[in-house]
């Protein structure tokens, strides 16, 4: 498999927690990505899911999905895979 010299030298700088944490994808309550700043800062998370206790309309789960994108952006990271829960919520 051929792998971006970028994204390469970023993840060999990585320690072994950091690399686990890219397995991870985080569910967290309330509608603030400050909730999920410091498990995203500290174990260099993968990414998070949204839920319908995340936001109640779309408009505010496209914010928040902005303001977890800038969290990663911010520390240099590489960008958070997000997702959303789609049992019979909003996002249906």
């Amino acid at each position: 498999m051929k792998i971006d010299p970028k994204v390469a030298s970023i993840i060999s700088g990585w320690s072994l927690k950091e690399k686990v944490g890219q397995l991870f994808i985080l569910a967290f309550p309330g509608k603030s990505a400050e909730q999920a700043r410091t498990m995203i800062a500290e174990y260099n998370l993968g990414g998070c899911y949204l839920s319908q206790d995340n936001s109640d309309t779309f408009a505010e789960a496209q914010q928040l999905t902005r303001d977890l994108a800038s969290i990663g952006a911010e520390q240099g990271r590489l960008p958070l895979l997000l997702g959303v829960d789609q049992e019979g919520a909003w996002g249906v």
